[in-house]
């Protein structure tokens, strides 16, 4: 089975937090990446790449396992209630 942005990173052994501050990006903003909620730059990939020791195919591939995953989710209504 591919693994998406999440299990990449885990599967090297670094926290989220060590690649955030690698990437020169808040934490939040790499867990909307690993979401699929956020695009993959060039620059951001390449970073990813860089720290994971993994080639820019992988990233991109592993991001785009994680869209489809998102993708695939089921996504709950809003309810709304009148007031």
């Amino acid at each position: 089975m591919p693994q998406d942005l999440f299990e990449l990173r885990r599967s090297r052994g670094i926290e989220q937090q060590a690649l955030a501050k690698f990437m020169g990006v808040h934490k939040a903003t790499l867990s909307q990446i690993e979401r699929g909620r956020t695009d993959l730059s060039l620059l951001r990939a390449k970073k990813i790449a860089e720290c994971l020791q993994v080639s820019l195919d992988a990233v991109y591939s592993a991001a785009e396992e994680t869209r489809r995953r998102w993708e695939a989710r089921p996504h709950p209504k809003l309810a709304f209630q009148a007031s």
